[in-house]
């Protein structure tokens, strides 16, 4: 996830993160889909309302069903955020996370309900974690 302007701050992979950014920036598109190679991975690249949004996936792996995970994944992000913004992601990183432990199990998605996930974040933020 970067934003629009192609920053971004994890050093660890800075350079394959500057090149698919450069890939992204090449497709001048303003909002949608795309699909590419990069190295030994396929790319599934998203953007959504100045969010850009790319998962890499095997070269056997459907790459509709990784946009669809995608979109629902969006989806929840925009339902719990309100809409999502860039410092949503950054500063609440677990709760993102954690939407997407809930649509995935062992890089499968398990559940297909846009609204669903969501509620058991809503629920974890009300209940408080030293509950006795």
């Amino acid at each position: 996830v970067f934003n629009t302007l192609g920053q971004f701050q994890i050093r660890p992979k800075k350079i394959i993160i500057q090149e698919l950014i450069e890939i992204s920036n090449e497709l001048k598109t303003k909002d949608g889909e795309h699909f590419f190679s990069y190295k030994d991975k396929n790319i599934v690249h998203s953007r959504n309302a100045g969010l850009h949004i790319m998962f890499a996936i095997d070269p056997d792996d459907n790459e509709l069903y990784s946009l669809n995970v995608m979109q629902i994944w969006i989806l929840e992000l925009n339902y719990y955020f309100e809409p999502v913004r860039e410092l949503d992601l950054i500063f609440n990183f677990d709760r993102v996370e954690y939407i997407l432990n809930e649509l995935l199990i062992g890089g499968e998605m398990v559940e297909t309900c846009a609204r669903e996930p969501s509620s058991f974040v809503r629920l974890k933020d009300i209940i408080p974690e030293n509950n006795p």
